[in-house]
């Protein structure tokens, strides 16, 4: 699955659910077998307005080129959608919630963004890490050329020292 296809769909979901959540918050508790009180419905407001904000960062992050930004909020992405898929597998195990509130982390893209963000996250970071160890490279081989030739960096000296291509 492609980073941008999963960011477009947790965008479209985070934010759905988020307005869901500010305009709905006694119906969202009710599927989730939670007592809800006015404390609890604002609760669930914040966590929408938050979701909304997760929604519109997502959808711009999708078009962002590979790069330390992109890796950076993809591993908060990875590491929040962890640590919410855990607390609500806790809660759901002590019985807090029905059945349902696993979707509470995330609607259903808990586990399924969880693993294809750190895949994700994974393949780019290794692909950055080989771009920048050859561009180290190649910047060392052109300034030993430089060097060498007393500043001619022209293809032809770049030919005859041997200088790989990029």
């Amino acid at each position: 699955m492609k980073l941008s296809w999963l960011l477009t769909f947790n965008a479209v979901v985070a934010v759905l659910f988020g307005i869901t959540a500010v305009l709905l918050p006694g119906a969202l508790y009710s599927v989730y077998g939670l007592s809800s009180t006015a404390g609890a419905q604002f609760v669930m407001q914040l966590f929408g307005s938050t979701l909304i904000a997760e929604g519109l960062i997502t959808w711009g992050l999708r078009n962002i080129a590979p790069g330390d930004t992109r890796r950076t909020l993809t591993l908060a992405l990875f590491i929040e959608a962890l640590i919410g898929l855990v607390a609500s597998l806790l809660a759901e195990l002590g019985g807090i919630m029905n059945p349902v509130g696993w979707t509470v982390e995330r609607y259903p893209r808990s586990s399924l963004s969880a693993t294809a963000t750190s895949v994700s996250f994974v393949r780019t970071e290794r692909r950055s890490r080989r771009e920048n160890h050859a561009n180290r490279d190649h910047q060392r081989q052109t300034s030993r050329i430089a060097y060498s030739t007393g500043g001619d960096v022209t293809s032809e000296a770049v030919e005859r020292e041997g200088c790989p291509s990029r």
